[in-house]
C-alpha cells in the first residue's frame, strides 16, 4: 500500500513539473489559416459558393458613420468555408484597403453569422473572394465606390500561391478581431 502511495505520489509530481503543452500567443503571431493544403479554388468560371443564411435582408449593415458622411466603399473578403459552409472566421481577410475600417468590421460581423452553400460543387474546405458594396444612390454622396474590381485576378492570383504562400498571405493580411 505504502509503495503504491509512493508511486502515485512520484508519479504526480513528475507530471506537475513536465512542460505544459504551449498554447496560442496572444500577440496574434497565431497561424489564421490551419491545414492550408486542404483548400481548394473552385475553377474559373464555376459558380462560386453563395450565401444561404443569413437571409439577403441581413447582408452587412451600412455602418452609421460613414453612411452619415457620404461615403460609399467595396469590401473585397478573401475567406475560407468549410465542408458544411461554415465561414472559418480566423481566416477572413481584406483584399484591398477601404476608406473606412467600420465598413469591414460590418463585413467581418456578417460573415460570423454567414452560412454557404457548396452546390453545385462538392463539399470542400475553399476559398471564396467575395466582394461586399455599400452604396448610397445618388443623395449625398461624398466619395463614391472607386471603379470595378477585376475579381477573376485576384482569384487567379491566389489561387497561383502554394499552400504555405497561401498560408502566409492569409496571415499578412488585415483580419477580423
Amino acid at each position: 500500500m505504502i509503495r503504491r502511495l509512493v508511486a502515485v505520489l512520484y508519479a504526480a509530481s513528475a507530471c506537475a513539473s513536465a512542460p505544459k503543452p504551449s498554447s496560442p500567443p496572444l500577440d496574434g503571431s497565431a497561424p489564421r489559416l490551419l491545414r492550408p493544403e486542404t483548400v481548394i479554388h473552385p475553377p474559373a468560371g464555376s459558380r462560386w459558393p453563395s450565401p444561404t443564411a443569413p437571409t439577403r435582408a441581413d447582408f452587412p449593415r451600412y455602418p452609421t458613420g460613414p453612411r452619415n458622411a457620404g461615403v460609399e466603399a467595396r469590401v473585397v473578403a478573401a475567406f475560407v468555408i468549410d465542408e458544411n459552409g461554415h465561414v472559418e472566421f480566423p481566416t477572413i481577410s481584406l483584399v484591398q484597403p477601404v476608406p473606412d475600417r467600420e465598413f469591414f468590421h460590418a463585413v467581418c460581423d456578417f460573415l460570423h453569422r454567414a452560412s454557404f452553400d457548396w452546390q453545385p460543387h462538392e463539399p470542400a474546405r475553399g476559398l471564396v473572394i467575395m466582394p461586399f458594396e455599400f452604396t448610397l444612390g445618388a443623395t449625398r454622396v461624398t466619395r463614391p465606390i472607386p471603379g470595378p474590381v477585376n475579381l477573376e485576378k485576384i482569384r487567379g492570383e491566389l489561387s497561383n500561391l502554394t499552400p504555405l504562400q497561401l498560408a502566409d498571405w492569409v496571415q499578412s493580411r488585415p483580419h477580423c478581431r
